[in-house]
């Protein structure tokens, strides 16, 4: 079921019959109904139609030129070889699953598009969006998918711990947990991890952290000095620049950007440019 624009409740049945409600006051219609289907989708996208998946084909109609006891406003009908499943986006587009493709469709066309399937001939079963806009599809057989904005797409099946690769039911929160639910497994909770070690920091005594305009971190550390990190990019500062005490105990950035290290036994140090003064 879909709402349209105007807050009618549109819904579609596996026998081809498309009813809206709306006002208390219940309208149906057979559409598509002259031919089986297992997949009977439906989507609202920012264009104001409404967008009626079959498993042969989709269509696009006209909602509010609805009436009663005539037929359905289609402005446009796109063959497809086999259509698997639609979803309303919250950026005002489509997500269309067809012939292979995962597209995002908004006014100006495609503005998103991953050419093939990820998994093969599992059939899809449920899919949503999480909190940045991102598709994920849960299939029969095959796990989830979480798709990047990048392009790049995560598996997450019994392999990584998921109950059962048979999934019914996704679910995005506002705190940005999946919530899978299972054929047979249950309900999984899926969290994207949320804290990873700085590489350059592995199995250093971190002391001070702070933040310079530039939004660059400058981190003071025992036995390895100052460092600095911004766009993942790092650079160590120590004997070689000045420092006389590598043990730093705490790192702060003053109003004109200068850096100071208050290190362990030798006193306070000041980085300026290329230069560093104790």
């Amino acid at each position: 079921m879909c709402e349209d624009a105007r807050g009618a409740v549109w819904l579609y049945t596996l026998d081809g019959q498309l009813a809206r409600y709306d006002g208390g006051k219940m309208d149906v219609w057979r559409f598509g109904a002259q031919r089986p289907s297992q997949l009977r989708s439906l989507a609202r996208d920012d264009s104001g139609l409404l967008r009626v998946g079959v498993d042969w084909g989709l269509y696009a109609i006209r909602t509010e030129a609805a009436e009663p006891g005539v037929d359905l406003p289609v402005v446009h009908e796109l063959p497809v070889g086999r259509l698997d499943f639609l979803l309303s986006s919250a950026s005002g587009g489509h997500w269309r699953l067809a012939d292979g493709r995962i597209e995002l469709w908004q006014i100006q066309g495609v503005v998103r598009r991953h050419n093939l399937y990820p998994w093969g001939r599992a059939p899809v079963a449920a899919a949503c969006e999480d909190l940045e806009g991102n598709l994920v599809v849960g299939t029969l057989g095959a796990g989830l998918f979480w798709f990047g904005a990048d392009g790049q797409v995560v598996t997450v099946s019994t392999n990584q711990g998921l109950s059962h690769n048979f999934v019914l039911s996704l679910y995005a929160d506002r705190e940005g947990s999946l919530w899978v639910g299972t054929d047979g497994g249950g309900l999984n909770r899926v969290k994207r991890r949320l804290f990873d070690v700085l590489a350059p920091t592995r199995g250093a005594v971190v002391q001070s952290v702070v933040e310079d305009a530039d939004g660059g971190l400058w981190i003071g550390s025992n036995g390895d000095g100052v460092g600095h990190w911004r766009d993942g990019e790092f650079e160590r500062f120590g004997f070689d620049q000045g420092l006389w005490n590598e043990f730093v105990r705490a790192v702060a950035v003053d109003r004109q950007g200068r850096v100071l290290a208050g290190t362990w036994g030798a006193g306070l140090f000041e980085h300026r440019g290329d230069a560093s003064s104790g």
